[in-house]
């Protein structure tokens, strides 16, 4: 499959379903997927080696029944803004025109998160991961070196009772003591931790949400999951896209 994010998970999720394998061509805009799995980004023909001598890999999907997301589900900031009119077209407005309410705390998640550490209300951002993120390194922040842990990531943004001077300066300080995004106790502003599900529920019927980049309206309670291998790739096996610090377990 040659495209984005978006496409590569409705592809992931027949294949995962028929059993076929999947070889991934990066030429979508992020390609956040194919970067995790340590594909060239920069040469996305390179992917295509993997029909010659590729090597077979079994990696978790995320479960959003109906549907499987091979990235994140998040819900706040990122969601909002996929719903702006002309985001594919001029992203960095539809962010300026939603994040302002948040970073005051004037807008936050219709929800209920249930954490390890009781339930976090009405937060500012949950993001639900295909794995965990890294989140201690700064070069390496929002990286996955793992898509076969069987579990899924969390990443909790509270409401602060009042709002930082630099909120993102703070935040990104809070993220980066979570190693690996496997989690601990919280701090003030963040809840970080992993689990085979996590789930959302509420007063209200209905969620917007962003699924690997689509926006979406979810029904509450929203319970996502996990597939741990369900998905079989085709990876070649030069791929410079790991990082050499890492040792990368697809």
């Amino acid at each position: 499959m040659a495209g984005g994010d978006g496409t590569v998970s409705a592809v992931a999720a027949v294949a995962a379903d028929t059993g076929r394998p999947l070889v991934v061509v990066p030429a979508g805009t992020r390609n956040h997927f194919a970067r995790d799995l340590g594909l060239d980004l920069r040469d996305p023909g390179r992917a295509l080696d993997a029909l010659v001598d590729g090597e077979p890999t079994q990696v978790d999907l995320g479960v959003l029944s109906p549907r499987v997301f091979i990235n994140n589900v998040s819900f706040g900031m990122y969601a909002d803004a996929l719903l702006e009119p002309g985001y594919r077209e001029d992203k960095p407005r539809a962010f300026a025109t939603v994040v302002p309410d948040y970073l005051k705390g004037k807008q936050w998640v219709e929800a209920r998160v249930t954490t390890p550490w009781g339930t976090v209300e009405f937060p500012q951002v949950v993001l639900i991961s295909n794995n965990p993120y890294h989140l201690a390194t700064p070069h390496w922040l929002g990286r996955r070196f793992s898509l076969s842990t069987g579990q899924l990531g969390a990443i909790v943004l509270k409401r602060p009772a009042q709002t930082p001077s630099d909120l993102l300066r703070h935040l990104r300080g809070e993220l980066q003591q979570h190693q690996d995004g496997v989690g601990g106790p919280p701090s003030e502003g963040v809840v970080v931790w992993s689990a085979p599900s996590i789930r959302l529920h509420g007063d209200m019927q209905h969620l917007d949400a962003g699924i690997d980049g689509e926006a979406v309206r979810l029904p509450l309670p929203v319970l996502c999951g996990i597939r741990p291998g369900a998905l079989r790739v085709l990876l070649p096996k030069d791929r410079p896209g790991i990082p050499l610090e890492h040792t990368v377990r697809c």
